[in-house]
């Protein structure tokens, strides 16, 4: 087994034909890892974050690939004083994972081979955060059946449920609902994880077109390789795009 890496966007670019027959045969494989989603948010992550680098890991068996971690390092800090680097996935979204050809005796050994390439004593990145994977996945299971990464493995699986029926707005729901231990889950997720919401209250129609096309793709995407042809997006009627469209940019919204 051989491990290639990929650092330059021209490599980056040779790698769509091979990494696109590959996401096909992967039956883990979501939207989010896609060569068409992966290569978009790194081209828009990276306008914004130039000292970023890309860090793609391919896995050669018998001169075949037969695994891709979409990887990039990052420069981040805290305080004025304190920096360092983080090996993270690339996409930016839910379900994130590594490709892989759909072989059940070769599945383990690509990922065991990634992983003691990415801790091999690399001088490159400080820490690695993989965040977003997918539960139910090989990647998911491997993790979770070694030892010296299950105890770094933390499940988010949490959907919170707002029950705004008995109040009348959310200022007077969290005045009585929210407590003192969601609170602090709250600032742990933004401490550990960096999540933030962005609200905005008067969306443009380039907003509104974003979300539709992403939730679009995404529905396509579990159509054409996951096999799921009930799938569909509310936003394939244009009736629909004109109403969320009109409904989103109604004053008071």
């Amino acid at each position: 087994m051989e491990i290639r890496v990929i650092n330059t966007n021209e490599g980056f670019i040779n790698l769509k034909q091979d990494w696109e027959v590959l996401q096909k045969q992967d039956p883990d494989n979501t939207y989010y890892s896609t060569f068409s989603f992966v290569y978009n948010s790194w081209t828009g992550h990276h306008k914004s974050n130039p000292t970023s680098k890309l860090y793609i890991l391919c896995a050669y068996h018998n001169n075949i690939l037969s695994g891709i971690a979409p990887l990039m390092i990052v420069r981040r800090k805290k305080y004025r004083f304190l920096h360092w680097n983080t090996l993270t996935f690339i996409s930016i979204g839910d379900f994130r994972g590594f490709i892989l050809k759909k072989n059940t005796t070769t599945d383990k050994g690509v990922l065991k081979t990634i992983f003691d390439f990415i801790f091999s004593g690399n001088t490159l990145f400080d820490e690695v955060d993989l965040a977003n994977i997918l539960s139910k996945s090989v990647l998911s299971d491997f993790l979770i059946s070694h030892n010296e990464y299950y105890s770094d493995y933390n499940f988010l699986v949490e959907c919170p449920v707002l029950s705004l029926d008995n109040y009348s707005d959310f200022n007077e729901y969290q005045k009585y609902f929210i407590s003192s231990y969601t609170v602090k889950y709250l600032k742990r997720l933004k401490r550990d994880f960096s999540y933030y919401f962005n609200i905005i209250h008067k969306p443009d129609d380039s907003i509104i077109e974003q979300i539709m096309e992403l939730n679009m793709q995404e529905q396509s995407h579990l159509k054409l390789y996951k096999g799921k042809k009930e799938r569909r997006s509310i936003f394939d009627r244009q009736f629909f795009r004109d109403l969320i469209g009109t409904e989103m940019k109604r004053p008071g919204s």
